[in-house]
């Protein structure tokens, strides 16, 4: 992106030596840093300070945006400034220069609000690259106020408009009540009932608006509760055409449901409830009388399509342009008298964002509308209906492949994790722990034998079922819950660990779980995977011996799709993305010659080996090869200071 922009930042330079600030001056007056992300050139103005007295004096009327300090000053000390600036809440960000120093003295200046160091003697180059953090730290200093600014404002506009919706309604049902409350003002008792009638109308509309308030403030606030499950997406919209056809009736509209019979997907149904029941309602309150709405749903690709189209009185493209904000409504002498919130079509765009889904509208005045929501399925390409039928052999030692990950995988998997978390000297004491696919909880429990605060998600009931219950048997508390890991029903900074075994591989877009991880992460805090190489080996033996040649097969087919393995490279990128660096990468591999492979699985097959005995002597071990699976770690990266 080529720079658009330029500005001028101030930068201040406190030091007792002359030569020291020109020398600074020289390297950063004809220095221009360039943003990438705003598209911004940031050019210097250097203000010149001898003492630490001078400097204050000057910053409370230059207001420079970046200061480099010497610690050590005569009289008052660079420290001693620091903790000034500070006081008097002058918004500067302070990089420390010393020739020497101590512990104590950096942790005091950390303490204060340093931003960073810089030791004597500097080269240019360190010294215009500390300035460019310091710019970019100011760039989002600016964003995060205007940000703010722009939230200011716009609560204010909402609470406004608040006001005036619910005082409207307060004010007659107050009338109302004033009227009937004066004796002899009204006698007839169908008069007083029809008052009382309108003054409940008023009433539910105010109901509905509340509700709707506190929809859409869980939804942005991110502290919605949300369940995901396999939903059936037709039969919720046949229940909600089944529910609005009287309402519909009354004003001869038709109501008609198109589509497939069945369109199953991972959704929260209260969400999904919610979306239909809003554009079957405006389809119907906005049309005209013996009109029609037809609703169809239909799959494209891994999308669900809702689609509601009305006869009613459309909309102009100003209209459709304002229509997804909090209280907008249409108002014209067609509308007038049509009750709403003017909150439902926002509710349906966040909820479709929470889906990375979309809303589309189509309309024409006096022809009619038609609103279309996508709805990406969060559903995994793991096959969990095989889970829920081999839910009760987790901890059997019945002729299940779930033996290969008790007895081959997860044996290598713990040491792995115990073997790094003592390389880091971690106190595992009370942390929080995430196992993301725990299932029957294999590594879960071994977990949290060690004292770790432990929590286990899987997609399969029938597996947490069977989880809990060995749980209790063994006296140990983790709390199980049903759930996906590319939208973890956790708030922010959660976990200091995360696990994420054998999963990976399982799903359409494995980025989406590396996101929701680096989200529930403390910062600084360990995520720990172990998943599938994409090479050729791992298609000959994960996929072609494993549960595709009959006389090897051990595994149901499709279990594993060679396309959703991932590259070490791939993964490493994913979670620089999303704020994580990947500390290690070692190889996993049977513990036996891969030679070895093909004869034991067809002695196996030929039912001269069981399941067991196969495990039994290949147990998988860490290994320098990575050409089939490999486990490793990442960690989030520190809070800033």
């Amino acid at each position: 992106m080529q720079p658009t922009a330029l500005e001028t930042l101030h930068l201040m330079v406190v030091d007792d030596e002359p030569d020291m600030r020109v020398a600074v001056e020289r390297t950063l007056v004809d220095f221009v840093h360039h943003e990438k992300e705003s598209g911004t050139s940031v050019g210097f103005h250097v203000i010149h300070a001898g003492s630490a007295e001078h400097a204050f004096a000057l910053a409370e009327t230059a207001k420079p945006d970046i200061m480099l300090l010497d610690h050590g000053l005569p009289g008052m000390s660079g420290i001693d400034l620091l903790q000034r600036i500070r006081e008097a809440e002058l918004e500067i960000i302070v990089i420390v220069i010393t020739a020497y120093g101590t512990l104590e003295n950096a942790v005091r200046a950390t303490k204060l609000g340093a931003f960073d160091f810089l030791a004597k003697p500097f080269t240019p180059d360190e010294l215009r690259s500390v300035v460019c953090k310091a710019v970019d730290h100011v760039t989002l200093q600016r964003q995060t106020r205007r940000i703010a600014e722009e939230r200011r404002k716009i609560r204010f506009e909402f609470l406004t408009v608040l006001v005036h919706e619910l005082k409207a309604p307060l004010s007659a049902v107050e009338g109302y009540l004033r009227i009937l409350q004066e004796p002899g003002q009204v006698e007839a008792p169908e008069n007083r009932r029809r008052m009382v009638d309108r003054s409940l109308v008023r009433l539910e509309g105010m109901r509905k608006l509340i509700y709707d308030l506190l929809d859409l403030t869980r939804i942005e606030s991110g502290q919605k509760k949300r369940l995901l499950t396999q939903v059936d997406v037709a039969k919720i919209a046949a229940k909600a055409v089944e529910t609005i056809t009287p309402a519909a009736a009354v004003m001869g509209l038709t109501v008609n449901l198109h589509g497939a019979s069945s369109l199953e997907m991972l959704a929260d149904a209260e969400e999904v409830e919610i979306i239909i029941n809003n554009l079957l309602s405006n389809a119907v309150k906005y049309n005209r009388p013996e009109g029609r709405v037809d609703i169809t749903c239909e799959r494209r690709d891994e999308t669900a399509v809702i689609s509601v189209t009305d006869t009613g009185i459309g909309m102009t493209a100003d209209e459709t342009g304002r229509l997804f904000r909090e209280f907008s409504r249409i108002r014209s002498s067609k509308t007038a008298g049509v009750p709403g919130s003017g909150l439902g079509l926002s509710i349906i765009k966040r909820l479709a964002d929470l889906y990375d889904g979309s809303v589309e509208v189509e309309s024409r005045p006096d022809v009619g509308s038609t609103f279309t929501v996508a709805l990406v399925d969060k559903k995994t390409f793991v096959d969990n209906e095989y889970y829920d039928r081999e839910a009760s052999t987790w901890w059997s030692d019945t002729e299940s492949p779930l033996l290969i990950i008790r007895n081959m995988l997860n044996p290598v998997r713990f040491a792995y994790v115990i073997k790094r978390l003592v390389e880091q000297s971690f106190d595992y004491r009370g942390r929080r722990v995430l196992d993301i696919g725990c299932g029957g909880g294999f590594l879960t429990e071994q977990i949290a034998r060690f004292g770790f605060d432990t929590t286990g998600v899987d997609p399969s009931a029938p597996s947490l079922v069977t989880a809990r219950s060995h749980a209790k048997a063994l006296n140990l508390h983790i709390d199980y819950q049903e759930g996906v890991g590319e939208a973890l029903l956790f708030p922010d900074n959660h976990f200091d660990i995360v696990f994420c075994l054998d999963v990976l591989e399982h799903v359409t877009d494995f980025r989406k779980i590396i996101a929701e991880v680096s989200r529930v992460l403390v910062p600084g805090g360990y995520f720990f995977f172990e998943t599938v190489n994409r090479t050729a080996l791992s298609y000959l033996v994960a996929v072609f011996l494993m549960q595709t040649f009959p006389l090897t097969r051990v595994m149901p087919r499709d279990i594993h799709n060679w396309k959703y393995f991932i590259k070490p490279a791939e993964l490493r990128r994913a979670l620089l993305a999303e704020n994580m660096s990947l500390e290690d990468v070692t190889g996993v591999l049977p513990g036996f010659n891969l030679a070895h492979i093909l004869p034991s699985l067809r002695k196996m097959a030929a039912g001269r080996i069981s399941l067991l005995g196969l495990c039994s002597i290949c147990r998988c071990h860490e290994s320098r090869v990575k050409g089939l699976c490999y486990v490793g770690y990442a960690r989030k990266a520190p809070a800033e200071r």
